[in-house]
């Protein structure tokens, strides 16, 4: 983790008018997690899929594979990536009027000697390009702003994890395209359940429609009396856990403000997680 990186300021798009973008980004990791979900041995927690956040790039970066190659996409362009070893740029082709099809294809052209990829099995919420449209890129905006949200996420909880022994690898997921890491709580609680704490940020869901960071433990007992947040709150619908909805995040107009009240809440709510843990 690069120390020096900046957070850049959030805020350039309303973090509500971010799901067209979202959706087709979503779909897109699909593309470059089928490299790795192809060419290596499967993981039963499906890690062998997950990404990571290059910052160098500004892209989601898959597993390496035979070769040493990897697939990624860069996010502010919505752009198709192939990068080497030493993370040099390799090949790039952009997702903008092409089809799904049409890119899995091409990656597997440039990557896997035209072997056919691995479909997703937990596909991503419904879009029009799942059924053969094309992608477009025309928001600009949009595009940059989610890109941001995912650089200033890795940027945050690289951060925290760096600090804690606890945290696993930050890693985006493509089946939820949230970008997270897990603590591993010591003990168990009385049902033998491992207990842990989630921590990340998606750019939204079926749940809250614009970006948030969460902080989820499990397992939680009596929900009665919950311990107060340093910003954010308590999300009941669904899934129980802590939320910093993105229009709280990017209240702050500064670059510096934004930073402080995420780390803030991060780290509050893991207090607060610890403290309802069974």
């Amino acid at each position: 983790m690069n120390e020096q990186l900046p957070w850049l300021l959030l805020g350039g798009r309303s973090s509500g008018n971010l799901q067209e973008a979202r959706l087709q980004l979503h779909w897109a990791a699909q593309v470059v997690s089928s490299l790795a979900s192809t060419m290596l041995p499967a993981s039963s927690d499906d890690s062998h899929t997950n990404l990571c956040w290059m910052a160098e790039h500004r892209c989601l970066a898959g597993r390496f594979v035979t070769g040493d190659v990897r697939a990624a996409l860069r996010l502010h362009d919505i752009t198709l990536l192939l990068l080497n070893g030493r993370d040099e740029i390799l090949f790039e082709e952009p997702f903008e009027q092409r089809t799904l099809t049409a890119m899995f294809e091409r990656l597997s052209a440039v990557a896997a000697q035209g072997i056919r990829l691995n479909r997703p099995t937990s596909t991503p919420p419904d879009h029009p390009v799942a059924h053969g449209d094309l992608f477009s890129s025309a928001d600009e905006a949009a595009f940059e702003e989610l890109s941001r949200w995912f650089g200033n996420s890795s940027l945050s909880l690289e951060r925290i994890a760096a600090s804690d022994s606890r945290a696993s690898e930050v890693r985006c997921w493509p089946h939820h395209f949230d970008i997270a890491t897990l603590l591993s709580v010591s003990g168990h609680s009385l049902e033998g359940t491992p207990q842990t704490i989630g921590m990340g940020m998606t750019p939204g869901d079926g749940t809250i429609s614009e970006p948030y960071f969460y902080v989820t433990p499990w397992p939680v007992g009596s929900r009665t009396s919950l311990p107060q947040l340093e910003g954010g709150e308590w999300h009941h619908n669904e899934w129980f856990g802590a939320v910093l909805r993105g229009s709280e995040a990017a209240a702050d107009s500064t670059e510096a403000g934004q930073k402080r009240t995420v780390e803030v809440f991060l780290q509050s709510a893991t207090v607060a997680a610890l403290q309802l843990i069974v």
